[in-house]
């Protein structure tokens, strides 16, 4: 069970979000594995990790939320992180920012060649011509 920061938070106030949806990073990296052999502490999950970069930096530029006052991170599981948040009316406006941030996602063309837009370090990236959206 993880570690729960006890009168932080309201009861039900927990958001879980899927990584896949967040981050189009492997989960693992190829290069780590391929010199030091696979497993161990080299052997980070940086799909999850950068989920969790996404959904502080989205958060904090759309909502003014910041890390530790607003939400938490609490546990990450199969493909999956979960955050609690101060009170259910913060849980819900991250929940509609993350929604309205995975439809932009997946569905933004690069407004310079056409062709789709991938998440990367925290920004949108077009893997095609270059282009990268400014952070906020």
């Amino acid at each position: 069970m993880a570690y729960e920061v006890k009168d932080w938070k309201a009861p039900g106030c927990s958001l879980i979000l899927k990584t896949d949806k967040l981050s189009d990073r492997e989960t693992f990296s190829a290069e780590i594995n391929e010199k030091y052999g696979e497993g161990g502490g080299l052997n980070a999950n940086y799909r999850t990790v950068e989920a969790m970069a996404v959904v502080a930096n989205i958060l904090g530029c759309v909502n003014g939320f910041n890390y530790s006052e607003h939400f938490v991170f609490k546990t990450s599981g199969l493909d999956e992180i979960v955050l609690d948040f101060r009170s259910q009316e913060e849980r819900d406006a991250a929940e509609r920012t993350i929604r309205e941030y995975q439809i932009k996602k997946a569905t933004d063309p690069c407004p310079d060649c056409g062709k789709q837009l991938v998440h990367q370090e925290g920004i949108l990236s077009c893997r095609s011509c270059g282009y990268q959206s400014a952070p906020c």
